[in-house]
């Protein structure tokens, strides 16, 4: 995105988070390696403020290597950013549950599906949603007074 600085970029960006995180709730087990493929681009595509608020990196060839071999919760891992925390967890009866933690976020955000990697994503992308529209909730919407 030529234009990460600008307000309708963010919003459209939000808008791929937000058309994301619907698809996550019906999908399966075949779908996810497509999803984190759309979380990739829209991590990477993310206003700069959160880039660096989150502390991802974007690095392509690690990521499709990551896929490629199998590794695809540890590709979704490395979206997450170095400023993220997270727990994954697996049920005995075989739901993953996914709990992640934002700095500055008050609460966890906690997702579950019966495919962790679908679960991972989801959860992330419900971290964003929750960030980025809770005003005076989160150095997330510091990112709207830097944009305008």
């Amino acid at each position: 995105m030529n234009h990460k600085d600008d307000w309708q970029s963010h919003d459209l960006w939000l808008a791929k988070v937000t058309a994301l995180n619907e698809r996550c709730r019906s999908a399966d087990g075949v779908e996810a390696p497509g999803l984190a493929r759309a979380l990739f681009a829209i991590v990477c595509d993310a206003p700069e403020p959160l880039s660096i608020y989150l502390g991802t990196t974007c690095n392509r060839e690690r990521f499709e290597i990551l896929l490629q071999h199998g590794a695809l919760e540890c590709a979704i891992l490395q979206m997450y950013g170095a400023n993220v925390g997270y727990m994954l967890s697996r049920g005995a009866n075989g739901q993953a549950a996914v709990t992640l933690s934002l700095p500055g976020l008050v609460d966890e955000e906690v997702c579950f599906s019966s495919v962790l990697s679908i679960a991972m994503i989801g959860c992330l992308c419900q971290a964003f949603i929750k960030g980025v529209r809770s005003p005076g909730k989160s150095p997330l919407t510091a990112t709207r007074n830097i944009l305008n």
